[in-house]
């Protein structure tokens, strides 16, 4: 099944040096996860969501499906997609971030919907969520972050995620931690009944 997301035609090898020139340029893509793989593996940065321009800014979202989590604190990538497993929740795709050391861990974990969220507002909650189950960092949550590349691509999972299953994920989470901001309009908006 394929997903949209926005991709950078730069390739890099490393880290880029030259942030400032990865603001324009993105082009909204559908494609499926072996071409995703390949994305990554060919060193193009991706903005996760859709853009209405291919100038990176949260103005221009228009979209998300896909969804990218980034692990900085020497996690073990296996613990971290077991916990969503416990959700509902298929991590389609890891890679190792450039800056990733045998003895210190840092990557990259993928979910994708299989269903687009315009709302703003729902996508902020849903990252939030994902954020929250996984412990990654929560600085990288904004409507048109941009991920590097990195190394090791791989698909762990075919299977893109329903919408409805995630919702009740999503559900469930907030009802278990009533320390999630806004926990009745995160239900609210996910339109399920408590």
């Amino acid at each position: 099944m394929n997903f949209k997301l926005s991709v950078h035609p730069k390739k890099y090898s490393s880290k880029p040096k030259d942030a400032y020139s990865l603001q324009k340029g993105y082009e909204t893509k559908e494609i499926n996860l072996k071409e995703l793989r390949n994305i990554i593996a060919n060193g193009h940065t991706i903005v996760p969501s859709i853009l209405n321009s291919e100038h990176r800014k949260n103005a221009n979202f228009a979209g998300c499906q896909v969804f990218m989590l980034d692990f900085d604190d020497n996690q073990d990538p296996n613990k971290e997609i077991k916990k969503f497993k416990e959700y509902g929740i298929n991590v389609n795709l890891t890679y190792n971030s450039f800056s990733n050391k045998k003895d210190f861990r840092k990557f990259r974990l993928v979910i994708i919907l299989d269903t687009i969220i315009e709302d703003q507002s729902l996508f902020k909650n849903v990252m939030n969520t994902l954020i929250k189950i996984g412990g990654s960092d929560g600085a990288t949550k904004d409507l048109s972050r941009m991920f590097y590349a990195g190394t090791e691509p791989k698909v762990i999972n075919g299977r893109l995620n329903i919408w409805d299953d995630i919702k009740g994920a999503i559900a469930d989470l907030v009802n278990k931690d009533k320390d999630l901001t806004n926990h009745k309009r995160i239900i609210k908006k996910l339109n399920i009944s408590q």
